[in-house]
This record gives structure tokens, C-alpha cells and sequence, in this order.
């Protein structure tokens, strides 16, 4: 096992160079990087002290976007997004257009898409499209919002699984939607199950979903249910 005196809670992550980077927490600075020979060190933090930040690989750079400082009432929220070279060198990209934190951050086509993951009454989820510059190039509204959304790559496809709806007390839902290489989005085929906080992989095949819970009721149902997707 590898320990780390670094590591915190609500930790994003992503792989650059010979690195698994992670980075920040709610709380302040908090950074970890592990090489591909186990060995541990501690990078340079992130440019404000965040955490729950979306964090995904682009065009040979880590990127880390928004994130909170909880400790604070409310919550300080950030658009700040930093950049992690091979060297772990971080220098900033474009902002967000504006700030936010628990982002889900995938990639398709070149882009990296960075999408709120809790939809409200008062808005839908809005995502920010970065190119292979760092540059905010687009922002717009995911279809179907809703509350607690997983996001996989999948293919030349992003997958947005599941959730709960925008409103209390949060049900589960079914909805699957997809954003192409065109940044197109499109209604998928329904899950068998409305589910929220179960856990997604995909293997060379397929998208599976595994667990989570679902309710209709402000009472959440466990489930050990797994569904496929076939990918393209």
C-alpha cells in the first residue's frame, strides 16, 4: 500500500505523465502524486484552496475546474481551472463561466466537457466546453436535469446516467442521455431501474451500472442491480 500525509477528503483526480495526480479539499490545500513506480510526493497545491472539483486528462495535461471552500457560510465557490503538465508544473486555463464545484468532467472529440452534476428548480445543469488550448470555447444545458448524475466516456460518446430529480425529495430516475464529438445530445434507452450513486466502468463492450439506490419517497431503496450498455 502507498500512504500519503497529503491526501484529503472530496480528492479529484487524474492521470498525467507517469503520474495519477490528485489534488485539493473542502477544506484547503491538499495534493498527492503517485509515479508508475509506487513512490509517492506532494505536488504543487492548486491556486486557491478548493476541493470537489472536477478533474479529467486533456490533450496531455491534467485539468482540475471549480471547486468549494466549505468552511466557510456559504460556501466560497471557485471558476479558477488549473493545468498539470508531465512535470507536474501547473500553470491556469480559461475560467469556468462561472463558479461552481461537484462537476462531473469527461472528454469527447477533443473537448473536455465539464457539467454540473446537481440540476435545480431554479436552473438546469449547465456544462462548459474546453478545446485542446484550455480555452472556453461553449456553455449550454444539459437535457433531462436533474440531481446526482454519473458520467462516463464511452466510446465517442459522453454517457449521463441516473440521478434524481431537480426537486424534493430527489426520486430516482431512469434517464440515460449521451453528448457526441459534436457536443449533440440525444434521450438514450431508459435503465431497467431509477438509480442515483451507483457505481459505472466500462470495458472494451459494454457501459455497466452497478448498485446505487433508488426512491420515490424521501426513503432511498438499496439495490445490487447491474445493467450493460453496449458502447458505439
Amino acid at each position: 500500500s502507498i500512504s500519503h500525509s497529503g491526501v484529503g477528503e472530496y480528492m479529484a483526480g487524474a492521470r498525467v505523465g507517469q503520474y495519477a495526480l490528485f489534488e485539493g479539499s473542502p477544506r484547503g490545500y491538499s495534493a498527492c502524486a503517485v509515479n508508475n513506480d509506487g513512490t509517492s510526493s506532494t505536488p504543487q497545491y492548486l491556486s486557491d484552496p478548493r476541493g470537489r472539483c472536477g478533474a479529467t486528462s486533456l490533450n496531455g495535461r491534467a485539468m482540475f475546474a471549480g471547486g468549494a471552500y466549505t468552511p466557510s457560510s456559504p460556501y466560497t465557490e471557485y471558476d479558477t481551472v488549473d493545468l498539470f503538465d508531465e512535470n507536474l508544473t501547473r500553470t491556469l486555463g480559461g475560467k469556468l463561466s462561472a463558479a461552481r464545484y461537484d462537476l462531473n468532467a469527461n472528454v469527447v472529440g477533443g473537448y473536455a466537457v465539464f457539467s454540473e452534476n446537481s440540476g435545480t428548480t431554479s436552473g438546469p445543469n449547465v456544462f462548459d466546453v474546453f478545446d485542446d488550448s484550455y480555452t472556453l470555447i461553449f456553455t449550454g444545458n444539459l437535457i433531462e436535469p436533474r440531481y446526482n448524475i454519473k458520467t462516463i466516456d464511452a466510446g465517442d460518446y459522453i454517457m449521463f446516467t441516473g440521478g434524481g430529480e431537480a426537486v424534493w425529495p430527489y426520486s430516482s430516475v431512469q434517464t440515460v442521455t449521451y453528448m457526441d464529438s459534436a457536443l449533440t445530445q440525444t434521450v438514450g434507452e431508459p435503465m431497467q431501474l431509477g438509480r442515483q450513486d451507483h457505481g459505472l466502468a466500462s470495458n472494451s463492450k459494454y457501459v455497466v451500472l452497478a448498485g446505487g439506490n433508488w426512491h420515490n419517497t424521501s426513503n432511498a431503496q438499496y439495490t445490487n442491480g447491474v445493467e450493460a450498455y453496449l458502447i458505439g
